[in-house]
């Protein structure tokens, strides 16, 4: 066997193992050509460390068939045969067999080698405390200078009530001594812009002769200097990988790694949190920058403050000198925006009152990469005024009161729940918690109190309902303290009643082709301050056996009138039971609502039957009961007459008598 160079990596046998562990190792575990050529034959063994009440194993062993070819092995058991091995005989073997195709039945993927023994009685447990104790030696053949894992792929190691022995496993590698690896920049790239690639040696650079690049895209490249750079034209993944020949035709292992190519890379600054107009020299405010990510990858952001020392150039902010004073880093972002977290320490102000703008820079992408470079900076609309005087002011910033509909605050009608909704800002120059009291008619009604909010924040909506039962004006105090400084507003709230509907018609026994006359000038509004300003009519036509229509809202309309009229006509061309509908709008802008209660005076509903009399809500005189009064006065009719005649029969026999007795 042909002499080699093998070099021991420091975490070798060499240099022991804990000796509380069980240890099942490749030795050595590193095999590093130096002078070998193809055709040469090297050994390693796979040992066992620090085993005790050993009694039987069965150990998987695997490389790569292409590299390396199994030339002869010898296992190491049993130890009185072979001293330095394991397992005291006698033994029973189960299987000492070689396949390079690895397609033993049974056997781990990647599988060669498999070996399986035990002892039996009466041999005793093996007690390798301590000791490295070799399982099996193999010789293999290099069939090719390339590298090949030396891999244990699978192993069990019982004592002797058949119980597993818990061990670490430490694989092996064959390889070349002089290695590639490369680095490449940047991290993602972008179509039609260029990746640089830029190798490196490990072992001896000095006679490397080429550099074998393959970009998996179809491009390979060989180049006798280790920067190369490629431009990908499509998005996707790419296995680009490298091997490097040498002076005397050796070649190092192939190495790969993962290169990500995406369409579109673009960090954008979307929004800065309003900050606060005013803040004490020494205080430090909070405000929020919302990045978003527009391209077409997962990107690390960082996003750095800066704030102005000299007059900002709106038209080149770059002009403008900016002052660092807050960063984040590694943060994720992804297809949602994201709001980052920063806070600016009034300090660092070198002026006193004076203003001062922010301005956020996404960073990130390398320079050249980013679609829109132009939106990863973006300043602050509005400025901050850093004060030396320290002031305490509050402010209400929106007030809203009335009924609470579809996030809306209509004109309450008397009964209704009244919701005050209410936002206060802290208008001073120091961190504060503002008190909110609210007074309706002079009487205390409610009170809050916000978390401390820093300069110029605007607190979250403070709520409370009630109702009111009575119509009419209510003064609304609302009192806002921020330190000892109070500050007052009033409102009025209007508390309305309802109108109410009254609709006649005419004539009271219309027909068929008739004009009909629809009536609500008798309505009137219940508020002294209400008028009805808008009258809405529907009428539906009956169904086809006359009876009024049972759902009118799921229906066409026949006609439909809208206006300011509350007088107004209509023609009825079929007899039967007609609905008719009034909705009414007041002054107020008050309408129907379903969803709202207390408009259902809003609307009213008659029932007009053409051709058989007249009906009010609720349905009028069915055609059907004339039809039966005429037949039953008919009956009664023809029953008259034959009474009548019959009494003239009697009447006229009895005279006849008389004439002849005279």
């Amino acid at each position: 066997m042909s002499s080699i160079t093998v070099f021991i990596k420091p975490a070798s046998v060499t240099a022991g193992f804990p000796s509380d562990k069980t240890v099942v190792f490749v030795d050595p575990s590193d095999v590093i050509l130096d002078d070998m050529t193809v055709g040469q034959n090297f050994m390693v063994s796979v040992k066992v460390f620090n085993v005790a009440n050993f009694y039987g194993l069965d150990l998987q062993f695997g490389w790569n068939s292409t590299v390396l070819k199994h030339v002869n092995h010898t296992k190491m058991i049993p130890v009185n045969a072979t001293p330095g091995g394991i397992l005291y005989s006698p033994t029973l073997p189960i299987s000492d067999q070689v396949d390079e195709t690895a397609s033993m039945p049974g056997s781990e993927p990647g599988t060669m080698y498999w070996l399986a023994e035990a002892s039996m009685d009466p041999a005793p447990p093996f007690d390798g405390t301590g000791r490295n104790c070799t399982i099996f030696e193999m010789t293999f053949q290099m069939l090719m200078l390339e590298e090949s894992p030396l891999r244990i792929t699978g192993a069990t190691l019982a004592d002797k009530g058949g119980l597993s022995i818990a061990y670490e496993k430490i694989d092996g590698l064959f390889r070349h001594s002089t290695e590639a690896d490369f680095t490449f920049y940047p991290d993602i790239s972008v179509i039609n812009k260029p990746v640089f690639f830029n190798a490196s040696v490990t072992g001896n650079a000095t006679n490397v002769d080429q550099y074998m690049w393959d970009f998996d895209d179809g491009t390979t490249q060989n180049a006798s200097v280790p920067e190369v750079h490629h431009t990908y034209t499509n998005a996707g993944d790419y296995g680009a990988s490298l091997q490097i020949a040498t002076t005397d035709g050796k070649k190092s292992g192939v190495i790969s790694k993962s290169v990500k190519v995406v369409d579109v890379r673009d960090l954008a600054v979307l929004d800065i949190s309003s900050l606060h107009w005013g803040i004490y020299r020494n205080l430090t405010f909070p405000f929020k920058a919302k990045i978003a990510n527009l391209g077409n990858t997962t990107e690390d952001c960082i996003a750095i403050a800066y704030f102005n020392t000299t007059a900002v150039n709106w038209t080149s902010p770059a002009d403008t000198t900016w002052v660092e004073f807050y960063n984040t880093t590694g943060t994720s972002i992804g297809t949602e925006p994201q709001n980052l977290d920063f806070t600016f320490n009034a300090s660092k102000a070198p002026v006193v009152e004076a203003y001062y703008h922010i301005l956020v820079n996404a960073t990130g992408i390398p320079y050249g990469y980013d679609a829109n470079a132009s939106n990863n900076i973006m300043i602050s609309s509005a400025p901050v005024f850093v004060t030396q005087n320290i002031t305490h002011d509050a402010r209400i910033e929106d007030l809203k009161y009335g009924y609470e509909y579809n996030r809306k605050f209509l004109l309450p009608i008397a009964g209704e729940a009244v919701t005050f909704q209410i936002k206060v800002r802290n208008n001073g120059t120091y961190l504060d918690a503002i008190n909110v009291t609210l007074y309706v008619n002079g009487s205390y009604t409610n009170s809050w109190q916000t978390a401390a909010l820093p300069p110029g924040q605007i607190s979250g909506a403070l709520k409370w309902s009630e109702n009111l039962t009575d119509a009419g004006h209510y003064e609304l105090t609302i009192d806002v303290r921020a330190g000892d400084v109070t500050n007052e507003s009033t409102a009025d709230l209007h508390v309305v009643l309802t109108p109410q509907l009254a609709i006649s018609y005419s004539p009271e026994d219309p027909v068929a082709n008739q004009i009909i006359t629809l009536d609500a000038s008798a309505s009137h509004h219940d508020d002294p301050e209400g008028n009805i300003t808008l009258y809405s009519w529907k009428i539906y036509a009956p169904q086809q056996n006359g009876s009024a229509i049972e759902r009118p809202e799921n229906a066409a309309a026949y006609a439909s009138i809208s206006g300011n009229d509350s007088i107004v006509t209509f023609t009825a061309p079929s007899n039967g039971n007609w609905t008719v509908f009034l909705a009414v709008t007041d002054n107020f802008g008050i309408g129907r609502i379903a969803e709202r209660l207390a408009t259902g005076p809003y609307r009213a509903r008659i029932i007009v039957t053409v051709g058989g009399g007249v009906s009010t809500e609720g349905g009028g005189f069915p055609i059907e009961y004339v039809a039966a009064i005429i037949i039953v006065i008919a009956v009664l009719a023809v029953a008259g007459v034959m009474i009548l005649r019959r009494r003239r029969r009697g009447s006229g026999t009895t005279e006849g008598k008389e004439s002849k007795e005279s």
